[in-house]
Formats: C-alpha cells, sequence, structure tokens
C-alpha cells in the first residue's frame, strides 16, 4: 500500500471495492506473503511466467516491472539483472527458435543495466554466465526409459522416475505448457539435476549421456511443478476439429471442461500454476464469456477463483488481422481457492474498433460496471453478460425461462443447400405441392418440392418466400445425406421440421 509505482504504470487498474467480509478474506491471502517483521514482499521471491512466451514480449516488459519494484526497495542497480534473470522470469514455448530470440531479448535487456553480466566472476575467477529460466519444451520420443535406467543405476536414480519422466514429455512439442507433473514425479525432481550434474562429469560414457539426454526433461519438468506468483500470456488457439489425435485425447482426460480450445485449455492451466493468491493475467478471444460450450469451464473457474478485472476490447486491438477479425477480452483472476463472491470491475469498450476509443473508456472510471460474477448465475450457463441491469437480471430469478415452457429446435438444416434447396421458379411445378398440412400429406403427395421458410434480407412487412426444398418421402434424402467424406452433413435427424400452413420449417 506504500508503494508508489502504480503512478508509474499507466494500464494499471485499481481493484474494485470489495464487501467488508469479502475484503478481510483477501487480506487474509496477503497476510499469508508477508515477512514475518511484516514486510511487504521481498522483490526476489516473486516469480512470473508466460507459458507461451514466443519472441518474450510480455516477459520483457515484466522486467521492467520488476526492475522499479526492486528500485524502490533499494537494491543496487547493477545487482538487479541478475537477480530478475535467475530469481523472478520463467518462459516456456514448444518452438525452439521463439524460445531462444526471448532469452536473447532478456539478456539484451539486462545487458543494457548491467555492462559486467557476461564478464562477471566468481572469487575463484570463474565466469558467471547468467542462468536464464526460459526454456523450449523438449520431446523424449526416441528415449529408452529401460536403456537410461540400466546406465544409470549405479547413480541410484529410480527407474520410475525416468519412465515417468519419459511418459510425461513424448508429446511435448504438441502438448508444450498444458502438461501437468504428476504428484508421484514432483517429489524425486528436487536433487535429480544435482545428481546427473555430477554423472556427467564422473559418470563413463554411456552414463554422461544418459544424464546429458534426461537433464533437459528434469529441468522442464522442476518448472512446470513450480506454483508462480503471476501467470501472464496471450496464449495459443486451435478448436478441437483442427486438433490431432493425441491433442484430442489429451483435452478429453485433462481438460474436460475447457476442451473446446487450447486458449480455454491454458486458462485452466495457468490457474493450476499459481501460489494461492496468485494472479493470472490473460489476453484471448472474447468466446468463452458468452458460448454454452464454455459454460462448465466458467462456473469451475469462479466457484473457487476471483475475476477481479475484465477490459472486454472487442475488436481493434490486432489491426493488421482486421478490425473485427478477432474480438478480444483482457482480464485478471486471483487464485483464490474458495468461495470469496469478489465484486469484479468491468470495462465495456467492445463497441467500437478504434484504440483512442478504448483507452478512454478504459481511464473513465465513471464508466466502468461492478458486478459480482455470482449475480450472472441466474442465467443459465452463466455468461459474462455483465452489462445488464439489475432490473433484467433479475428477470432470470423471477420468471419463467422459454426452455421451461417449450424447447427451442433449431428447425430445417439441409447440410447442402445449393443441393437440396431452389427458388420456386426454378422448379417443375407438377412436381410441387405448396398445401401441405403435416409430414404426412406431403409424403403420401409424392410430390419433391414444397415451400421452404429459410429467412433471408429484411422484409418490413411480409415476404422471404421464394424457396423450395427437396422433402420428397419426408425428406429422405436429406436426412440420408452425406459428403465426400462420408460424414452425414444434415442436422435434420436432431432438429424438428415441421409444416405449417404448406411450410417446411
Amino acid at each position: 500500500p506504500q508503494s508508489t509505482l502504480a503512478k508509474e504504470w499507466p494500464y494499471y487498474i485499481t481493484p474494485a471495492e470489495q464487501a467488508p467480509e469479502v475484503q478481510a478474506q483477501l487480506d487474509a491471502l496477503i497476510q499469508t506473503r508477508v515477512g514475518e517483521d511484516g514486510d511487504t514482499l521481498n522483490p526476489e521471491s516473486i516469480t512470473v511466467l508466460d507459458p507461451a512466451c514466443g519472441s518474450g514480449h510480455i516477459l520483457v516488459v515484466a522486467y521492467d516491472v520488476l526492475k522499479a519494484i526492486y528500485l524502490e526497495r533499494g537494491y543496487q542497480p547493477r545487482a538487479i539483472p541478475r537477480l530478475i534473470l535467475e530469481k523472478n522470469l520463467y518462459g516456456l514455448d514448444i518452438d525452439d527458435r521463439a524460445a531462444q530470440m526471448a532469452g536473447f531479448a532478456l539478456l539484451m535487456k539486462a545487458r543494457a543495466d548491467d555492462r559486467r553480466l557476461f564478464t562477471a566472476t566468481d572469487d575463484a575467477g570463474n565466469l558467471q554466465s547468467p542462468k536464464l529460466n526460459v526454456l523450449s519444451l523438449q520431446e523424449s520420443k526416441g528415449l529408452s526409459a529401460d536403456e537410461l535406467s540400466t546406465h544409470l543405476a549405479p547413480f541410484k536414480v529410480q527407474r520410475a522416475t525416468i519412465t515417468a519422466l519419459v511418459a510425461t514429455f513424448e508429446h511435448a512439442k504438441t502438448f508444450g505448457s498444458l502438461i501437468q507433473i504428476p504428484y508421484a514425479l514432483k517429489t524425486h525432481l528436487t536433487l535429480l539435476p544435482e545428481i546427473l550434474t555430477l554423472v556427467q562429469k564422473d559418470g563413463d560414457m554411456y552414463a554422461s549421456t544418459a544424464a546429458a539426454d534426461l537433464l533437459p526433461l528434469v529441468q522442464q519438468a522442476q518448472l512446470l511443478a513450480m506454483q508462480f506468483d503471476a501467470v501472464v500470456a496471450n496464449p495459443p488457439y486451435m478448436g478441437g476439429k483442427s486438433m490431432n489425435g493425441e491433442l484430442k485425447e489429451f483435452a478429453k482426460t485433462y481438460f474436460p471442461d475447457s476442451k473446446s480450445d487450447l486458449f480455454a485449455m491454458f486458462i485452466e492451466r495457468n490457474i493450476n500454476s499459481l501460489k494461492l493468491g496468485g494472479f493470472a493475467a490473460m489476453i484471448t478471444i472474447q468466446n468463452w464469456m458468452f458460448l454454452g460450450s464454455y459454460g462448465k469451464l466458467r462456473n469451475k473457474l469462479f466457484d473457487s477463483d476471483g475475476l477481479m478485472e475484465m477490459f472486454h476490447t472487442g475488436p481493434g486491438l490486432f489491426p493488421d488481422l482486421g478490425a473485427f477479425n478477432v474480438l478480444t477480452t483482457n482480464f485478471v483472476i486471483e487464485k483464490l481457492g474458495g468461495k470469496f463472491n469478489v465484486t469484479t470491475r468491468f470495462i465495456k469498450s467492445n463497441n467500437t474498433p478504434s484504440i483512442d476509443d478504448k483507452l478512454r473508456d478504459f481511464r473513465d472510471a465513471n464508466t466502468h460496471k461492478f458486478i459480482s460474477v455470482d449475480d450472472l448465475k441466474s442465467i443459465p450457463d452463466s455468461p459474462l453478460i455483465y452489462w445488464l441491469s439489475e432490473s433484467a437480471l433479475s428477470n432470470f430469478s423471477r420468471l419463467k425461462l422459454i426452455g421451461d415452457i417449450c424447447p427451442p429446435k433449431q428447425g430445417m438444416a439441409t447440410g447442402d443447400n445449393s443441393k437440396f434447396v431452389r427458388l420456386w421458379h426454378e422448379i417443375d411445378i407438377k412436381n410441387s405441392c405448396f398445401n401441405s398440412s403435416t409430414s404426412e400429406v406431403a409424403k403420401n403427395s409424392g410430390n419433391r418440392w414444397f415451400p421452404y421458410n429459410k429467412g433471408g434480407n429484411y422484409r418490413k412487412w411480409y415476404g422471404n418466400n421464394d424457396c423450395v426444398v427437396n422433402w420428397e418421402n419426408d425428406g429422405k434424402e436429406i436426412k440420408n445425406f452425406v459428403d465426400e467424406n462420408g460424414k452425414q452433413r444434415s442436422a435434420t435427424r436432431n432438429t424438428d421440421c415441421y409444416f405449417k400452413e404448406g411450410i417446411v420449417y
């Protein structure tokens, strides 16, 4: 609270005011991280992870934030760069060159602040190269757990540990930072790097080679097993349809509530990577806020963690991709480990692609919306429709839902309109029927073409009665239509198609 650094950060958001009992819970979390002397957190203990770091942009900005914290705490400027590199910043990626670039960017940042960074020596005159915690995840394909175990057995490296490491990282380039280290493996990771380093120096050729093969797996397992104060990410994206078989199975097994897309799985994984009271800050596409397929994920997150802030930016943050092609939201979630019922600060700026307008919304606190996510749970699937008024929200708890009265259905979906749909003047009138009252009447008529209420452009009073559909023999051809890959295209089997006043709906 005594820090003045917030004034230097243009994108700092003051936490929302909480109810007294909630604030007391949050304060208790903070106290678990205060030193015995009542002083604030030691900056050397702050850990920050970017789990999909790319070329390191987020890490470079985090360096500046941490540097300011160290300076405020009275550290010598020349000591700060090495401390940040070795104690504070962590990065992971599946791309080797990206991780190299991220590491290089951090080294250049640190070198600008300490010209002795690459030439410093210890008391014995040995060169002290800075130790980076930026890794490219490596796979264990090609490694034999049995061979490694045989060569390392004299050094008391357990076969079960080696087997677990090899199995965990078989698909590391596919699963990336989503990999979660089994508890049984975590307990054996502490001393392994030291043992394997000694084996490389003192072991025979086969043992040294085995240790060299295993050491990168141990190091990345240690990093993936850590819990951090902050995880900051712009995660990768991939929908379920684009995933290969291994990734689909992995998602279904370990991320059943977020398996629809990689970015959603990263939301869940990043929170799992936090210490209690830690923060996950992310920019993602906005669809997880609303789609029913993410309903379980939303409920899971906010039953045990707190959505503290959300800057709903919508289109325009990535103009090179097209103003309306990427609809974004930025948010901070605190790992609470229980039900706190926190109040969230929402900043709505998704109605304009203009960056200037978004920044104006960001800075104008009078336009911010304060609401508890719990208040949105009266809406089915708990979408984050935070802009609804209190009276609108109350309707969901006071009144019946349409689905409680009559379940909504999609209606006709042919799967290939060019094959099954025509304009009325394109077909043989003798093979059409315009007055079937029921499906049974239509089937018995023996006709092929029937009026189809397909919708269309805006009509003020009447219209869009232009289309007919092939519904011969009760739509048999549509219902059994498969594409060139043998996949059924029609959704008709899962919907209700019916006749009303001679028209198919």
